[in-house]
């Protein structure tokens, strides 16, 4: 480690004394330096503003909304949130109007049907 980054260290566990940590709490506190996590409400925003966009199938949004739900802390509100997103932010208002047509659906009904509604579209 050079001088700097021994320097920072120091300043981010004043009044403890280095000599005094782990190694894995030395480690810790550099990764939350350098690799702060950012706000869950942050996160929950880009979620929410993401839509499909019209280069991307359906399965590809719905691949980016699970990776972006990982940050964004839902707990057991996660398949429902996902479920909200990928209707919401269909570009097809036809698949998007059968979705909202069912009645109890699931992420898993919601992903089958849209996707069995797109490859139709797209092979008719």
């Amino acid at each position: 480690m050079g001088a700097r980054e021994y320097g920072l260290l120091k300043s981010l566990e004043a009044p403890k004394k280095l000599s005094e940590l782990k190694l894995s709490e030395i480690d810790e506190v550099l990764k939350q330096h350098y690799n702060p996590k950012p706000p869950v409400m942050l996160e929950r925003f880009k979620f929410y503003q993401r839509n499909q966009r019209s280069d991307e199938t359906i399965s590809t949004y719905f691949a980016e909304l699970k990776k972006m739900a990982e940050s964004c802390d839902f707990d057991t509100f996660r398949s429902q949130a996902l479920r909200d997103r990928l209707v919401c932010g269909l570009l097809d208002k036809n698949i998007q109007k059968r979705l909202l047509s069912e009645d109890s659906l699931t992420i898993d009904k919601a992903i089958k049907l849209a996707l069995s509604m797109e490859a139709a579209s797209q092979n008719a």
